[in-house]
């Protein structure tokens, strides 16, 4: 997740995606990572992390979250589902 500029669609997508499990792991990209896809963000990393784990529905944070996460970040982390928004092409 970017998570530049944080704003209710954002809210409203961890809202969706907690109602499928009971923990909400949301990983936050480094600026780097983003403007592989995007412009640079607006806010730095720390600034777009601090915006998601205010939200009520996030459990934990991990910042520098990869763009492509394998099987390896995915048993390190114990997710169950992956989500993402459909503006990533």
């Amino acid at each position: 997740m970017v998570a530049d500029l944080f704003h209710y669609g954002h809210m409203n997508f961890l809202r969706q995606a907690r109602k499928h499990g009971d923990f909400l792991l949301v990983g936050v990209h480094s600026d780097e990572a983003v403007m592989v896809y995007k412009r640079r963000p607006i806010f730095s990393m720390e600034e777009r992390v601090a915006s998601v784990e205010g939200c009520r529905w996030v459990d934990e944070v991990v910042a520098n979250a990869p763009l492509t996460i394998d099987r390896e970040w995915i048993e390190k982390h114990g997710i169950d589902l992956v989500m993402h928004g459909d503006d990533f092409s």
